[in-house]
């Protein structure tokens, strides 16, 4: 029986040290985006209304401008023409904004989704809310992981805005620590899950950075 699960754990070693090594000797991707549609022949799908419409407007560069910072990095943005985000609003209704694949280098690593939060007046969206996922986070180098969350924090998050009314906290210090809680929950499974695991965050956000951006791009 030790011979067996000795075989297996090499097994998975071996698996582990093959795909981490073709994630770091690859180099960061050209992305090639998709268009976002909302409206088919005129016609908004079903639950959809102008306030999502306006959202993918205000939006829409997202993908721009974060691939204009993360240029000197391993990490890009590519965004998908799905407009349905499946990790947020409610269970039995669509929820409807913008979704992106997350490359590491020629990798999809993972995902990220964006909605607006319904709060706002719809002639004023300046928030959302976000859904990062990260497969297999311990293919990566903690530094590189923590490095996405710095990016995360400065791209999307304002530090005078507060993540929840109800509360003082604030969105960035929302966001580090829920990013961190997920990376610890991630780091204390057995190892020999590691291609099972992923990295999961929720958070609001109120990219200001990205508005004064598109003001002068």
């Amino acid at each position: 029986m030790r011979r067996i699960l000795r075989k297996i754990l090499l097994n998975e070693l071996a698996d582990y040290d093959v795909l981490k090594n073709r994630l770091y000797s690859s180099k960061p991707i050209d992305p090639r985006h998709e268009g976002t549609e909302l409206q088919r022949d005129g016609k908004l799908p079903p639950l959809a209304d102008e306030r999502d419409v306006l959202f993918l407007e205000r939006f829409g560069r997202v993908h721009e401008f974060a691939n204009h910072f993360l240029s000197d990095t391993s990490w890009r943005l590519q965004k998908k023409s799905e407009t349905v985000v499946f990790n947020l609003g409610a269970v039995d209704s669509p929820s409807y904004g913008l979704n992106f694949s997350v490359y590491f280098n020629e990798r999809v690593v993972g995902a990220l989704e964006m909605t607006s939060d319904g709060l706002e007046a719809s002639d004023k969206i300046e928030r959302a809310i976000f859904y990062l996922k990260v497969s297999q986070p311990r293919l990566l180098n903690i530094g590189d992981l923590h490095e996405l969350c710095g990016i995360t924090t400065a791209l999307f998050t304002d530090r005078d805005a507060v993540s929840d009314y109800s509360s003082l906290t604030s969105e960035r210090d929302f966001f580090r620590s829920s990013f961190d809680h997920a990376l610890l929950s991630c780091l204390w499974e057995p190892f020999g899950a590691w291609d099972t695991d992923s990295l999961e965050v929720k958070f609001n956000g109120t990219p200001s950075w990205y508005f004064r951006w598109v003001g002068t791009n």
